[in-house]
């Protein structure tokens, strides 16, 4: 039997929650790979931020929602988990009986 549970989507990135041009993002994405290799570690949204093509507003508010989004996906997965110790409770009074 085919078992049909929901699988949230994965978690998106923070440059998917910005309204910008993809080649903009992409280019500022090159810019973090050279830092990331001169041993610095800079944030995308920062980087973003430092360029002008988003406003620091902009940032919280995709931060905000990408944090939303990451909330539902941890309580789907504590609903999940729930569920199957429900199951395997079930399953070892069944055998036990």
């Amino acid at each position: 039997m085919a078992e049909n549970t929901y699988k949230m989507p994965p978690l998106k990135r923070l440059g998917e929650y910005i309204q910008s041009a993809p080649e903009k993002i992409e280019q500022v994405l090159q810019h973090q790979r050279i830092l990331l290799r001169q041993g610095e570690k800079p944030l995308l949204g920062e980087l973003l931020v430092s360029e002008g093509l988003i406003s620091r507003s902009v940032l919280e508010e995709a931060g905000g929602r990408r944090a939303e989004d990451r909330d539902l996906k941890n309580e789907s997965r504590k609903h999940e988990i729930q569920k199957a110790r429900n199951v395997q409770k079930c399953f070892r009074v069944f055998i036990l009986s």
